[in-house]
């Protein structure tokens, strides 16, 4: 078993609190029936929105999440829907957006976490684990406190997380929709996110410590906007994240820096973000659904049908692309992962292939326990958690299929690794399971010295 350094990591972009509400089928369909919304979420299906503009627009997304097994974020753009959701679902509170879970799954695991919080919030303080830091300013000095003791503001940024289990079942005048395995669907009220804001305090406290920073963790790039009410699009409003991260690969050069994806909701934004940032940043990270997504924008329209949760060869297929696009010998990126429920693969440039195996296992044992038990803990306790759960069986039987391609040169210096997941069949929660695995994997490739 591991017994973690003290690494010392920023987190950024996108924190907010998370009002997470277990979905119950009956309540959902009866909520349907009495705003007579049947049929328009019917039509609405057929063509999902991506977006909610309108109440029915909500129960779109969650019902298409739920007949697909996917899971999704929408943004809400009617106060409206938000205060009806707000109102009619109570959920429990927790840290939400990227940043903020990936913080204090970090900080549990006994790393030093500096945290970018645009709105901190009284309810978001008590949130967030004692261990997180976060810059506050006190007689004309920035330190780093926890949440708790920081300046707070009154604005409350809030994230509706719908979950739901295998079997969940939504009647709309007598057609069912089944979930066929657990996931979530995300509707997001949140301005101060949407323009992935940096606090002040922060921009200054990790210029100031940066050459003593082990890695940043960046994300929430997928909520922006293509277009913003005061006239700016994604570019403008995405440039000062892009030179704060240039300019900390500049101000320490064996900083490591991995971006992890999300729910996109413009091609334009995604192929934007990924060919911008992909330039200074050392990994990057996304799900099967992101990664079908980005095949389709890249004009790979067979291998984006193909990608699945279920399949190894397609994905590794798409890595065979992506290298030739993203991992040039002569780019600084030199990772690229991809969790899926089953297994995680990841292609390496120049990397220490044994030690990211040890990584990804320990990812996968991160998530696991989130699942099981609804926090992360120390070591001890992920050690103890997960000791009576099993590997997937299909990301052992796909691991036997693509061995081959496994723990073996690509071409000079290019490598294919790969693990299964380890499940939980009744999770406490399915929120949050990507950015724990992330954290976990982050961090251990830190400790290893993966990035060599």
């Amino acid at each position: 078993m591991f017994k973690s350094i003290h690494m010392r990591i920023l987190c950024g972009y996108n924190v907010n609190i998370d009002s997470v509400y277990i979905v119950n089928g009956l309540e959902i369909s009866k909520c349907i029936k009495e705003y007579n919304l049947s049929e328009k979420i019917k039509t609405g299906l057929k063509n999902p929105p991506n977006a909610i503009n309108k109440l029915e627009d909500f129960f779109v997304g969650l019902i298409d999440c739920i007949n697909t097994g996917k899971g999704a974020e929408w943004l809400i753009l009617d106060k409206g829907v938000f205060e009806f959701l707000k109102k009619n679902f109570h959920g429990e509170f927790r840290v939400g957006g990227n940043a903020g879970i990936m913080s204090n799954v970090l900080a549990e695991l006994s790393t030093q976490v500096i945290t970018n919080v645009p709105k901190l919030s009284e309810e978001l303080a008590k949130l967030f684990s004692e261990k997180v830091l976060v810059p506050t300013e006190q007689e004309n000095k920035i330190t780093l406190k926890n949440p708790r003791y920081a300046i707070k503001s009154d604005e409350e940024l809030m994230h509706f997380v719908f979950d739901f289990k295998r079997g969940t079942i939504i009647n709309i005048n007598q057609e069912k929709f089944i979930a066929t395995r657990e996931n979530r669907f995300i509707a997001t009220y949140d301005e101060s996110n949407t323009k992935l804001e940096i606090n002040p305090l922060f921009d200054l406290i990790s210029e100031k410590l940066i050459k003593n920073i082990d890695g940043a963790l960046i994300s929430g790039f997928h909520i922006l906007l293509k277009n913003y009410p005061d006239g700016t699009t994604y570019k403008e409003q995405v440039k000062t994240n892009f030179e704060q991260v240039k300019k900390w690969k500049q101000l320490n050069k064996n900083l490591i820096i991995h971006l992890e994806l999300g729910h996109f909701n413009s091609d334009m934004v995604m192929e934007y973000i990924i060919n911008k940032f992909s330039s200074v940043v050392d990994s990057i990270g996304m799900n099967e659904d992101e990664l079908s997504k980005y095949l389709g924008i890249i004009g790979e329209k067979d291998l984006k049908n193909n990608v699945n949760s279920n399949s190894a060869r397609p994905i590794i297929e798409a890595f065979l692309k992506l290298k030739d696009i993203l991992l040039l010998p002569n780019q600084n990126l030199r990772r690229i992962c991809v969790h899926t429920r089953e297994f995680i693969i990841s292609i390496l440039k120049n990397c220490r292939e044994n030690s990211e195996i040890l990584a990804l296992n320990f990812g996968a044992k991160v998530a696991a326990t989130l699942a099981k038990t609804g926090k992360i803990g120390n070591e001890e306790h992920i050690e103890e958690s997960i000791k009576d759960l099993k590997l997937s069986d299909i990301g052992i039987q796909q691991l036997k299929e693509i061995q081959p391609y496994l723990n073996r040169t690509l071409s000079e210096n290019y490598s294919i690794i790969m693990t299964p997941t380890i499940l939980c069949e009744t999770p406490v929660t399915s929120v949050g399971m990507g950015d724990s695995l992330t954290s976990g994997i982050f961090l251990k490739e830190l400790e290893l010295n993966v990035f060599k």
